[in-house]
């Protein structure tokens, strides 16, 4: 039997939602629990606190499957670049063959399917962010356009580096999957010079 009246039900609905952090962390700790025991603590929140950069065609099967395993993993935070323009993503495109990617229209039809969005008006880049989103709904995703990732490398950035220290993190990690070997050697280069700063 349910007690007494409204106050008690205010209050409890009070105590919900500031349990919602203890919650959360609770599930966060059975959902890892197996890698802080392999790992131990100190590792696994080294993972938690990673920040992963990935760069690569948003119809690809490699992308997502590097995605899903990080989202998996407990990585923290994953940052999706994005082809600025079409030149660039008809470049990339002639590089990686969608259409013979039967990986990445898998994961594509299984994104769509779970999560709803039309392609046609929010884009390829989004329906893969959501998907990592809904692997693991503790997970930041962030998507960015590759220009703006090199201005930040390069220390272009407008915002005065707030903005880099936000999205990337202290000490990022960079993926890049399925891209020509000219733009794995920008963004290299750019990797390394941001280091350096």
């Amino acid at each position: 039997l349910r007690g007494g009246g409204g106050g008690g039900a205010s209050n409890a609905n009070t105590d919900q939602r500031g349990d919602e952090t203890s919650i959360e962390q609770s599930s966060d700790e059975d959902r890892y629990s197996r890698q802080v025991y392999t790992l131990g603590a100190r590792a696994h929140a080294l993972v938690r606190s990673a920040t992963v950069v990935i760069d690569g065609p948003a119809q690809s099967g490699l992308l997502y499957e590097c995605g899903k395993n990080l989202a998996l993993s407990g990585v923290g935070s994953v940052v999706i670049l994005m082809d600025d323009n079409k030149e660039s993503r008809d470049v990339h495109a002639a590089y990686h063959h969608a259409p013979l990617d039967d990986l990445g229209n898998a994961y594509q039809n299984a994104a769509r399917a779970e999560t709803g969005i039309d392609v046609a008006k929010e884009g390829l880049e989004e329906l893969a962010a959501e998907y990592l989103r809904r692997l693991n709904p503790s997970l930041k995703v962030t998507l960015m356009k590759r220009s703006e990732f090199l201005a930040m490398c390069y220390g272009e950035d407008s915002s005065g580096g707030s903005k880099d220290q936000d999205v990337l993190g202290t000490n990022p990690v960079f993926m890049s999957v399925d891209r020509p070997q000219s733009t794995q050697l920008v963004l290299n280069d750019a990797c390394r010079r941001r280091r350096g700063r």
